[in-house]
């Protein structure tokens, strides 16, 4: 009897039908990480400004209240300093060319400043993002007096401010005399005392949303009150 010849491999093809849905598969899983990445990104976030907001002073606090907001906010930012430095944070500069102060710096965007810093574009966004934190942290730490102007404020203490700054993110280092962490120190600035005056200010957004925030808190105090009124013993 002739032995039966062994049959020919059968080469299997990917159908269009199932190379759609291992592409929807892999969308799919794609979708689900950049969720998962961005939940992430959110609860870091709010758990620094919820940090941050431990840090601000209020107008009612005691002298033993603000040494205490001052002493938190340093330890925070030496933390900061510590973990950059551990982890590598700190990218090398020393063969990256100096970035000069701009002839009218007050002429210059925040889009400007983070092209020149590299920062721009949204996968640059995060990094971006962290940098601006770290800058009103160390502002707080730092103690900047909102009763006066920017020329106002101690010399000495901003240029630990800008040095704290530049530890953590040495790329700012590049600018020379410390041109871009003073621009960014001095826009937080602007932006706090444009808050600080206009959320007193009758009829400007600071001050209605101000006022919504407090009546909002009105009502529920006074909902919280009645249920509890409500309940027997």
């Amino acid at each position: 009897d002739k032995e039966n010849p062994p049959r020919a491999h059968r080469k299997r093809t990917l159908t269009s039908k199932l190379r759609h849905t291992r592409e929807a598969q892999r969308a799919a899983q794609l979708d689900l990480t950049a969720r998962k990445h961005r939940k992430a990104r959110r609860q870091v976030l709010r758990a620094r400004q919820a940090e941050d907001a431990l840090t601000v002073e209020r107008p009612n606090d005691s002298d033993e209240v603000r040494q205490l907001r001052a002493s938190l906010a340093r330890a925070r930012g030496e933390r900061d300093a510590a973990e950059a430095a551990t982890t590598g944070a700190q990218e090398p500069t020393r063969s990256l060319p100096a970035i000069p102060r701009p002839e009218r710096i007050s002429d210059l965007t925040i889009g400007g400043l983070r092209r020149r810093l590299g920062m721009n574009g949204s996968s640059a966004d995060r990094k971006w993002n962290d940098l601006r934190v770290q800058v009103r942290r160390f502002m707080d730490a730092g103690l900047l007096q909102l009763d006066k102007n920017w020329k106002g404020q101690d010399s000495r203490q901003l240029l630990k401010i800008y040095d704290a700054i530049e530890d953590v993110f040495p790329s700012l280092k590049r600018c020379t005399n410390h041109w871009a962490a003073e621009f960014l120190v001095h826009d937080s600035f602007s932006a706090q005392k444009t808050y600080e005056s206009c959320k007193e200010k009758e009829g400007t957004y600071r001050f209605r949303t101000r006022r919504n925030r407090r009546e909002r808190a009105s009502s529920d105090d006074d909902d919280d009150t009645g249920s509890q009124g409500s309940r027997g013993p």
